[in-house]
């Protein structure tokens, strides 16, 4: 049995931090598979690979992940347009509540 290196609920920052990306990825299950992708890369394991993260990340498969990272089509173009915020990490302040988004 899998464990589980993520949390089971989305995290507040990281659904606003997707936002901006909605609108590149025009189906549901796509940007859940990309919410659970981002959750996988920040989560607490070595092994980053999407069937890896398929097991460790909760409400997602392997599968699904790989389908985001080889099928979704989205414009590159758009994307950069779209001005993402940056992903900024501090272990500094609070090592429990180190990941942080902004614009700037």
């Amino acid at each position: 049995m899998p464990v589980l290196k993520a949390g089971t609920q989305p995290l507040g920052d990281l659904a606003e931090f997707l936002v901006p990306f909605s609108g590149l990825i025009p189906r549901s299950e796509s940007r859940h598979a990309l919410e659970c992708y981002t959750m996988g890369l920040l989560a607490d394991t070595t092994n980053k690979t999407a069937a890896a993260l398929g097991r460790v990340v909760p409400a997602t498969t392997g599968q699904q992940l790989q389908e985001l990272l080889t099928r979704t089509a989205w414009d590159v173009v758009i994307f950069h347009e779209h001005d993402p915020p940056k992903l900024r990490v501090s272990h500094e302040d609070d090592p429990a509540n180190a990941v942080s988004f902004s614009r700037a």
